[in-house]
């Protein structure tokens, strides 16, 4: 995965959460990986992340229950101490970690963040992923939890990439569709597509129209694709 794109950085600032008249509440990366493997295509890897502020008592009791069961490593930079929780052994494939992050001037907020991540998908490891992010929901987060999905997938050439875009649109019944055309020198990113899907609550404003998926379209020397897509944004390097 290459470089996001820097509106990413930007846009994260906007990230609001609602339930509007007729939305669907679903899981996030199941839905993007069904629309993909509908399609006919495969995924090469995913990832989920979940991020909130919290209180420091709050997170201390986390992170004496993490330590029970996961590796610890402890990092110190001049803003804050940084706390790294990793499981051992993975579920199918299956990484899951934990990252405990605590300024150390206490007017900031202390920051839980999960990550579950994997390098396949299928009937199992989808019912595994569904326990284990319905399991850390429950015990560590709240509803103000901020929640990031991603995956990647290839295609073939212009002709294949046109329908499978099409395809993809269609089935997460897409909206306010725009596309970014990247014209930097030597850049491997062919354009970065911006849409809106009511299957989900969270979304970014940008000037009154909702924002919730982003597509990143990389076209290789043999002109084959690669798609990296993510709601509400993308916050991973692709």
């Amino acid at each position: 995965m290459r470089k996001m794109a820097l509106i990413g950085l930007l846009l994260i600032l906007f990230i609001t959460t609602d339930t509007e008249v007729g939305a669907i509440q679903s899981d996030e990366l199941i839905n993007l990986a069904s629309a993909v493997t509908d399609s006919g295509l495969t995924i090469d890897e995913w990832e989920v992340t979940l991020k909130e502020t919290m209180d420091r008592d709050q997170l201390e009791k986390i992170m004496e229950e993490l330590k029970n069961s996961h590796i610890v490593t402890v990092t110190e930079t001049e803003n804050s101490i940084n706390y790294l929780f990793e499981s051992t052994p993975k579920r199918e494939g299956i990484s899951e970690s934990y990252n405990v992050i605590i300024p150390h001037d206490d007017m900031y907020h202390a920051e839980l963040i999960a990550v579950v991540k994997g390098t396949n998908w299928n009937p199992s490891v989808k019912e595994n992923y569904h326990v284990l992010v319905n399991s850390m929901k429950e015990k560590y987060f709240t509803d103000l939890a901020e929640l990031f999905a991603c995956l990647t997938t290839k295609n073939g050439d212009i002709l294949e990439s046109d329908n499978f875009l099409n395809d993809l649109a269609e089935r997460l019944s897409l909206k306010y569709m725009e596309t970014q055309i990247d014209t930097i020198n030597n850049s491997m990113h062919e354009k970065i597509i911006y849409g809106y899907t009511p299957l989900w609550s969270q979304k970014i404003m940008i000037e009154d129209i909702p924002m919730n998926v982003q597509i990143a379209v990389v076209e290789n020397e043999n002109g084959n694709h690669t798609y990296t897509i993510g709601t509400p944004m993308l916050i991973n390097e692709y």
